[in-house]
């Protein structure tokens, strides 16, 4: 369960992880029991190779890794929950990596989650590589890994704070959107109920744009129905997503409003509050095309 962190949030956590398949470095989001929120696709792969299982959302930290990891990794997840940034390198199958677990702090006192993030470092030298001790120290943590990941690091963290502190509104998470679901190479459209009823585009992102022909600017305040006009089968799931039932990768041929050419896209639609509905389109128009050319 995501604790504190309301409904909004947490449903926006999973678009953003589950979105971020793309990312090789590793995400998990647990609370503080323990209990994972949000994982990334990266995530997913590696409990898939460690145990032969796909992890779900809900499952045990632990349950991520392989028993015999299960005491190394003991201290530095209590650590992480009693407010210490560390670090710990572990072999993980036949490969070193570095677990970086840092404390999110929604409010003041005891943090509320933990981000685990674990990025490949080197192959290991043996099979039996001792376990490392974890580097308590901030100081340690930085000098151990590149200043650009520590700065990608130093970012999310700071933003999922944000977020973690944030009222459930889309203005309150504003920099979230933009500096991670906005800059998605796939399209991101944000809809907004207006006071008379009608969706509009509130937010968008470049992908969108490039998608349709249009710039950012046109797309913002534009009806549903406008937006998709030539492609109206898009505008059900929508509907649906406002009265509280997500829809995932629903495939639909997608002519924009604003040019001729078609395209196929997958298309989920994911409520973010009674207010707002996630929309997020893929362009699956290549993938269409070697499916074709494989049946011929």
């Amino acid at each position: 369960h995501a604790g504190s962190l309301n409904q909004i949030q947490a449903e926006a956590w999973k678009s953003l992880f589950n979105t971020l398949d793309s990312n090789s470095q590793v995400f998990i989001l647990f609370d503080r029991s323990q209990r994972v929120i949000a994982f990334n696709q990266a995530a997913a792969k590696m409990t898939k190779s460690l145990r032969d299982r796909f992890p779900a959302k809900d499952d045990p930290i632990q349950s991520f890794f392989p028993s015999n990891l299960h005491e190394p990794l003991a201290e530095p997840i209590r650590a992480a929950l009693e407010g210490l940034e560390l670090s710990l390198d572990l072999n993980l199958g036949d490969r070193a990596y570095t677990l970086a677990f840092s404390p999110l702090y929604p409010l003041e006192g005891q943090p509320d989650a933990i981000l685990l993030n674990i990025v490949e470092t080197h192959a290991p030298k043996s099979d039996k590589a001792p376990v490392s001790e974890p580097n308590v120290l901030v100081e340690e943590q930085v000098a151990a890994r590149s200043a650009e990941l520590e700065e990608t690091n130093r970012k999310l963290r700071s933003d999922i704070e944000q977020l973690l502190t944030s009222q459930a509104d889309l203005q309150a998470s504003e920099t979230f959107f933009r500096q991670y679901f906005l800059r998605l190479p796939d399209p991101i459209l944000i809809w907004e109920k207006d006071e008379q009823g009608e969706f509009r585009l509130a937010i968008t992102n470049q992908a969108a744009a490039d998608l349709t022909g249009s710039s950012m600017d046109d797309l913002h305040g534009l009806l549903l129905d406008d937006f998709y006009s030539r492609s109206l089968h898009f505008i059900g799931p929508v509907h649906t997503a406002f009265s509280g039932i997500e829809t995932r990768q629903t495939e639909f041929p997608f002519i924009s409003h604003s040019s001729p050419e078609q395209k196929w896209v997958s298309c989920d639609c994911i409520p973010l509050s009674d207010r707002y509905v996630l929309n997020i389109l893929r362009d699956i128009s290549q993938q269409k095309d070697r499916q074709r050319l494989d049946e011929n």
